[in-house]
């Protein structure tokens, strides 16, 4: 019976240093618990994270031990087949910069033939950045329509 008594006296004490309404109270303990609960996810959250770090650093060792150990296996492989090899890699890098390099060089033709065409039809091309001078009579575009439109409306 005292110690009901002691937890009664102690929220009772609590509830009348608040001075404000019954619902104001009300929102203040439920402030109160949701920092609570703000404070055991902000926790949890930590944990979870952690654990996730560890288990990425676990595969991230696995990974590195796994290289090593294959790198030590097919060392020798590499060193039989050397004559085989190299030259096989070079002429691989050669093909692939020159595939690269030719679908490039044909992307920008297309892109150069469209802009020319666009400029001699007539047609608005797109602009180019820092080479396409800028049109000083376009400067202000929507201010200059603004005022178009009020001048049409005055007639």
């Amino acid at each position: 019976m005292n110690v009901y008594r002691t937890v009664h006296v102690d929220f009772h004490k609590v509830l009348h240093k608040i001075p404000f309404s019954s619902h104001q109270q009300t929102t203040t303990i439920q402030l109160h618990i949701s920092a609570g609960y703000q404070k055991m996810f902000e926790i949890i959250q930590a944990a979870i994270t952690g654990g996730a770090a560890l288990a990425l650093l676990v595969l991230a060792s696995i990974t590195l031990g796994g290289s090593a150990v294959g790198l030590a296996v097919t060392t020798p492989l590499f060193v039989i087949f050397s004559p085989i090899l190299v030259p096989a890699t070079i002429a691989t890098a050669f093909l692939a910069t020159g595939f690269t390099a030719s679908g490039s060089i044909g992307a920008m033709a297309i892109t150069i033939f469209m802009w020319l065409f666009k400029k001699i039809t007539g047609k608005n091309p797109p602009k180019i950045p820092f080479l396409t001078p800028k049109n000083p009579t376009t400067e202000g575009g929507e201010k200059e329509d603004k005022k178009k439109e009020k001048e049409k409306k005055d007639e």
